[in-house]
Order: C-alpha cells, then structure tokens, then sequence
C-alpha cells in the first residue's frame, strides 16, 4: 500500500464481561450509518470519524489506537424516539400499579 493511504479498521460493539461484542447485523448496519454520515458531513480527516454518534455507538479513545477505532454501543439506546420510551414509562408505570 501506498505511504500515503492509511488504513483505518472500526469496530462496533457492546462492551461484556470485559470484552468487545460484535454483533453482526448490528456492525453492518453502524458501517451503513457510518459512511452515510461521512458523506453528509463531508468527513475529510480520518481523526474527524471520531465525531460519529449514530445508533447508539460513540468513540471510545481508550480502547481505540491510531488505525483502530472502537465504537460502543450505550445501553440506553437514544435512537429510541421520545414517544416510544414515553409510553413504555407510562405502561410500566399501569404494570406496577395494577392496571395492565
């Protein structure tokens, strides 16, 4: 490979018991998600993948290194549109009262 290209892997994963899990149909869909938003914010500069936030995934620089970036799902997914999570509270709030 040419000096001048780097090669850059990502990994899309949840963190478990201490390890990275990836989960395939989940990783294929973040790599989507990825190049999507590099296109609409005209990512340039390897280093401005960092800035990706989508699906639930954000950067994480600890577990990461200079051609490796590591991207973790949060376990409270903010995907999740406002209305959804609204009535989930609302019926386990009925559960737990007895009304459901």
């Amino acid at each position: 490979m040419p000096e001048n290209i780097r090669f850059l892997t990502c990994t899309f994963g949840e963190l478990k018991g201490g390890k990275i899990v990836e989960k395939g149909t989940q990783c294929k869909m973040a790599r989507g998600q990825m190049v999507r938003w590099m296109a609409e914010h005209k990512i340039e500069v390897p280093e401005d993948l960092r800035g990706f936030d989508q699906l639930a995934y954000c950067f994480h620089g600890e577990l990461s290194a200079e051609n490796h970036y590591v991207f973790l799902k949060s376990q409270n997914d903010p995907s999740e549109p406002r209305a959804a999570i609204n009535m989930r509270k609302h019926r386990e709030q009925n559960m737990i009262q007895g009304r459901e």
